[in-house]
C-alpha cells in the first residue's frame, strides 16, 4: 500500500462529508414533503422524484459496477442492493400516493 497525497486524502474525506450531508438533507426534505399529503405542491413532487432518481441510480450502479467485496460478504452486497431498491419503491409509492390524494381532492372540490 502506498501513501496517498494529502490533497487527495482531504478531497476523499470532503466528498464523503458533503455527499452525506446532501443525502441527509434529501431525507429530511422527503419527510417535510410527505408531512402534508393533500398540499402536494410541485416542489414536494420534485424532492421525492429526485430522491427516487438518486436511489435508482444507486441501484443501477450497484448492479453494473458492484463493490469489490470478498466472496464471504455476498450477503452484504444483497442487503445494500435491497435497501436501495426498497428506497426506490418507497419514493415511487409516495409520489403516486401524493398524486392520487391531489387528484381526489381536485375531484371532490
Amino acid at each position: 500500500m502506498r501513501r496517498v497525497p494529502q490533497p487527495i486524502s482531504w478531497a476523499l474525506i470532503s466528498v464523503n462529508f458533503f455527499f452525506s450531508f446532501l443525502l441527509l438533507a434529501g431525507g429530511i426534505l422527503s419527510f417535510v414533503a410527505l408531512r402534508a399529503f393533500r398540499r402536494s405542491n410541485r416542489c414536494d413532487h420534485g424532492i421525492l422524484i429526485a430522491m427516487a432518481a438518486f436511489w435508482l441510480a444507486n441501484s443501477l450502479y450497484q448492479i453494473f459496477v458492484p463493490m469489490p467485496l470478498p466472496a464471504q460478504l455476498w450477503l452484504l452486497r444483497i442487503a445494500l442492493l435491497g435497501f436501495a431498491i426498497a428506497a426506490v419503491l418507497a419514493y415511487v409509492v409516495s409520489v403516486l400516493a401524493m398524486r392520487a390524494a391531489k387528484d381526489s381532492t381536485a375531484i371532490s372540490s
